[in-house]
């Protein structure tokens, strides 16, 4: 059947304040007055009844990096394909960033008074769907004072300890709603699955068929698994086995594989892959198998 692509990527730029939507090591130790707009910053979004930000040394020694190149330009404009080539290069898996830029601030609560007045600005700083933060502060000119650039991102991360089990689960759930017996989980077809998904994440691929033309007919007979009836569905893009079989019962010929009477067997392949170099970026690549043999 086939495969179902999720992949959200937004861009957006807007003054000083850039947001990238696809696309830990080191010393924590920011500037006395970074920590101290972080610590304003988490008492603000705890009062709002949002969870604290936590301080990734990667995303400081980003914003560090890039407030240093904002003061020796003496301009506030981001470059955004840099922060986002710097951050890879260093291994940080971020799902979403946003970066505000600013200069002359002398004091870090004014600082921060000052963003929670911009709505877009106040919108990303206390927005559940940040995670993590870094701020870095540089100094400039006489005229200029300091610049700081603030990141917050949330990065990827993979799907919880058990989704093989969780995905039959939630496929049997359906089966059961139609009347339809559960399927039971095969070694076989976990190893077919598995390998799928594994060729797919390193090949940079999305579809049934390997680039070389290998079916899942083919993998079956490598893999020993003598069938008499055999379908696979694909997903990527998303982390929760619940969402994936949601999308699956969602698409019609998801829905008939999974659906078929005369399959009896079961089996799931997962890859977590957040530094996904593929032209369309899933990070989360699975493959169902179901067969009777």
């Amino acid at each position: 059947m086939g495969g179902q692509r999720t992949a959200p990527v937004w861009c957006a730029v807007l003054l000083a304040f850039c947001t990238l939507w696809p696309a830990v090591g080191g010393a924590q130790n920011p500037d006395p007055e970074a920590r101290t707009f972080i610590d304003a910053l988490n008492q603000r979004r705890t009062t709002e009844g949002v969870p604290a930000l936590r301080l990734n040394s990667k995303l400081l020694a980003d914003a560090e990096t890039a407030a240093a190149q904002l003061a020796n330009s003496a301009s506030l404009q981001l470059d955004l394909v840099a922060q986002k080539k710097r951050l890879r290069q260093a291994r940080y898996p971020w799902r979403r960033i946003t970066s505000v830029a600013a200069n002359g601030a002398a004091d870090p609560n004014r600082l921060l008074q000052a963003y929670l007045a911009r709505d877009s600005v106040r919108k990303s700083l206390l927005s559940i769907d940040y995670s993590e933060v870094g701020v870095g502060i540089a100094a400039g000119g006489a005229a200029s004072g300091e610049f700081w650039v603030v990141t917050l991102a949330e990065p990827y991360a993979a799907a919880r300890p058990g989704w093989r089990s969780e995905v039959i689960e939630h496929v049997n759930r359906f089966r059961a709603r139609n009347g339809l017996p559960g399927l039971v989980g095969n070694d076989t077809l976990d190893r077919m699955a598995q390998g799928h998904s594994e060729d797919m994440a390193a090949r940079g691929y999305f579809a049934h068929d390997s680039p070389d033309g290998r079916t899942v007919g083919d993998r079956a007979a490598e893999a020993g698994y003598k069938f008499r009836t055999l379908s696979e569905n694909l997903a990527g893009g998303k982390r929760r086995p619940g969402r994936v079989v949601e999308g699956w019962i969602n698409s019609p010929p998801h829905r008939e594989a999974m659906l078929n009477p005369d399959i009896e067997e079961a089996g799931v392949g997962y890859v977590f892959h957040p530094f996904d170099d593929a032209t369309e970026r899933l990070v989360h690549y699975w493959t169902l198998n179901m067969g009777k043999r």
